[in-house]
């Protein structure tokens, strides 16, 4: 009996990157799939959650019902944004 020795190459993907934090920490208006908009400041994402502190308290919205996220105000001035 002959046994094969063969390797196989794993590929390791991260994950893709959905650029969630990078408005963390500024002011954006977040539409759902339903039409609701919230607005607020994102204080916070996770891979299937935002965080949001609104003017009635925190939301959270999960990302599979969210369709747009915007700034209300330039990214620039957010707390570690990516954006420019």
């Amino acid at each position: 009996m002959v046994v094969a020795n063969v390797r196989r190459a794993i590929l390791v993907i991260g994950e893709p990157a959905d650029f969630s934090d990078e408005y963390t920490g500024c002011r954006v208006k977040i539409e759902t799939s339903i039409g609701i908009v919230i607005e607020g400041v994102l204080v916070e994402a996770s891979r299937y959650w935002f965080k949001v502190r609104t003017d009635r308290g925190v939301v959270y919205l999960n990302k599979a019902h969210v369709v747009a996220v915007t700034p209300v105000a330039s990214p620039s001035g957010c707390r570690g944004g990516r954006g420019g």
